[in-house]
């Protein structure tokens, strides 16, 4: 028999929760059902439209500030009056989405008397813990991987700002420099030139002309980008060599043998879209336990650790 530590079995699947929720009496089904529903309006977003309504009032609001201090008062009327609308349209939208969740509960409550709301109730209790011990590991295993690159990084934070660096906006900057100074010798070359100045000064100015505009192409072309993309890779290489995984990127291994944060995704889905749907009993999805993967296919000791042996 294996032994785990606290934190290991935290992250263990709990079947005897789900054998107790499997169990329940019917007066315990009905305290559940009412939690039921408070869990799922909970995960209820705002309507599109309100939503939208928002984020164009956040704009609005912004130009208004903008045209404001610019005095422009022609433009701040037309946006109040902008406005005005949007918070109309707004107000609309709160009101309908109220009514809709209205009879949403209404139907729902009733939906939850039948047999196959009954047999909702019962799996959603299931459902709920799994999901929620499934997003727990999730973040406990994520907040892990980016522990494991934050110190991976830190004596190397010189390698990786040089190997991170764009230098094209740089090199840009310096060559429009360089070309405003060839721009401005051969401006001045013209001058002298309509004055009837004439021999060794239009030559320098020309050759200043020539020699910035040359720099300017140089220094835009010419850059380090291939060193800093080799001593990222070189980074890259270093660090999966070490770690099992790429600490430059996003990447986080994974912790479970099937995408399990994307199955405790589908089920909350399915739980919003059965509040409204009111699916049939046999419809209901079969709850799938999670397997973690081996500890012996992950190399950082630190993920070893949170895993079963």
């Amino acid at each position: 028999m294996p032994k785990y530590s606290h934190y290991q079995r935290s992250m263990l699947a709990d079947s005897a929760r789900a054998t107790a929720a499997a169990k329940q009496t019917a007066a315990a089904a009905k305290q559940t059902a009412a939690v039921t529903e408070r869990q799922l309006r909970t995960l209820e977003t705002q309507s599109q439209a309100a939503a939208l309504a928002n984020a164009e009032m956040i704009r609005v609001q912004s130009e208004i500030a903008r045209a404001t201090a610019a005095n422009n008062q022609l433009l701040v009327r037309q946006l109040e009056i902008q406005r005005d609308q949007l918070q109309l349209q707004r107000e609309e939208a709160v009101r309908r989405g109220q009514e809709e969740d209205k009879r949403d509960r209404q139907a729902f409550a009733i939906w939850r008397q039948t047999p196959d709301g009954e047999a909702f109730t019962a799996w959603y209790g299931r459902a709920a813990a799994m999901a929620e011990e499934i997003e727990a590991n999730d973040k406990h295993w994520r907040d892990a991987v980016e522990a494991i690159k934050s110190e991976w990084k830190s004596p190397r934070r010189e390698q990786i700002e040089f190997a991170t660096f764009n230098p094209d906006e740089r090199n840009a900057t310096i060559a429009k420099r360089f070309f405003i100074g060839a721009g401005v010798c051969a401006a001045l070359w013209i001058v002298f030139v309509a004055a009837g100045v004439i021999g060794m000064v239009n030559l320098v100015f020309i050759l200043g002309a020539l020699g910035l505009a040359g720099a300017g192409v140089w220094r835009f072309f010419s850059s380090d980008k291939p060193q800093r993309a080799a001593a990222l890779m070189s980074l890259r290489t270093q660090g999966t060599g070490e770690l099992g995984f790429d600490p430059m990127s996003d990447e986080v291994p994974a912790w479970s043998t099937t995408d399990a944060a994307a199955y405790a995704r589908q089920i909350r889905v399915y739980s919003l879209d059965a509040y409204r749907t009111h699916p049939p009993a046999n419809s209901l999805p079969t709850l799938s336990q999670y397997q973690f993967v081996n500890s012996a296919s992950i190399k950082s000791p630190a993920l070893k650790q949170l895993l079963p042996h």
